[in-house]
């Protein structure tokens, strides 16, 4: 699930989600990109994550990203992700 605020009317939703969601985490980074909200990284039960995840707000629905190509970045946990250009930048933290 993923909760959402509003700032204007001060509240809160709850909204369920389709697809097969990330596993429960934290210590993550999370950066808006237009109509999605991309997840990356993380703990969960002690394990450093390395996962790239899409929310899509609009439908609602969770996808994990797979590479293309090139290696996806080490685990990382306490880390930024931030949007430059056209392109998502993990940054500092720390890994395994």
């Amino acid at each position: 699930d993923v909760d959402s605020f509003r700032v204007r009317t001060r509240q809160w939703t709850r909204y369920e989600c389709a697809g097969t969601s990330p596993s429960p985490r934290m210590n993550h980074a999370a950066c808006r990109v237009l109509g999605s909200m991309y997840v990356f990284g993380g703990n969960s039960n002690d394990d450093s994550l390395n996962h790239l995840w899409e929310y899509a707000l609009d439908a609602r629905t969770w996808m994990q990203m797979v590479s293309a190509w090139g290696s996806a970045p080490s685990p990382h946990e306490g880390h930024s992700l931030v949007l430059l250009g056209n392109q998502l930048v993990v940054f500092g933290g720390f890994d395994d």
